[in-house]
């Protein structure tokens, strides 16, 4: 009866008809209703929604007008299990919940973390993913990769080009797309295992 459905997290599951996202229980009962046009997957309790304002999708100058609304807007808000706001729509871009916090962009170019209560953790213009392990990777605007800390310190310099989330105690790295030498680090930042490309063109 749904035009589009996800899987299951946090016991919700989305459900979509006509653009519009709402969330069922393992029953199939509609407990959250379909108003929102963005809705991400509940994590740790709490999901990522969007009532009012669609994602920048469409041409290319349509899409940098509605991307530039968005930033206006900052349509995006945290919901509980039974759609009620624990935080109230103030963001540009918002992920999910992991280890208490979630990545955010809450102005122009400024990104940081919102805990359950609300409160934003800034981090300027790097941009965050989620934490794993109890770091957190992290992109700086040259496009350099570290990790950061759950107090944001700088756990491991952004010195790679690319990097993995931490998982079972190591993290992929690339140094650099050129010499495509990569490495696996320990969350010291010390290398536990080096890869060579030594394929010829």
């Amino acid at each position: 009866i749904y035009d589009g459905v996800t899987n299951f997290a946090d016991g919700r599951g989305h459900v979509r008809i006509d653009r519009r996202v709402g969330f069922v229980d393992r029953h199939g009962d509609e407990v959250i209703a379909r108003r929102y046009i963005e809705a991400d997957w509940f994590n740790e309790g709490l999901a990522a929604v969007a009532e009012t304002h669609p994602a920048p999708h469409g041409p290319d100058a349509q899409r940098q007008q509605m991307w530039e609304a968005r930033q206006r807007a900052k349509p995006l808000g945290y919901i509980d299990g039974a759609g009620q706001y624990v935080i109230e729509p103030r963001f540009i871009v918002a992920g999910s919940f992991s280890e208490g916090l979630a990545a955010v962009q809450y102005d122009v170019d400024e990104w940081g973390f919102v805990d359950p209560s609300g409160e934003v953790r800034e981090m300027g213009s790097s941009f965050p993913y989620q934490f794993s392990e109890g770091l957190c990777r992290f992109d700086t605007v040259d496009g350099k990769s570290g990790f950061v800390d759950a107090d944001l310190r700088v756990a491991i310099d952004p010195a790679y080009a690319d990097a993995f989330d931490f998982c079972e105690g190591l993290a992929w790295v690339l140094e650099d797309y050129g010499s495509r030498r990569s490495h696996f680090i320990t969350p010291d930042g010390e290398r536990a295992l080096t890869f060579d490309d030594h394929c010829d063109e």
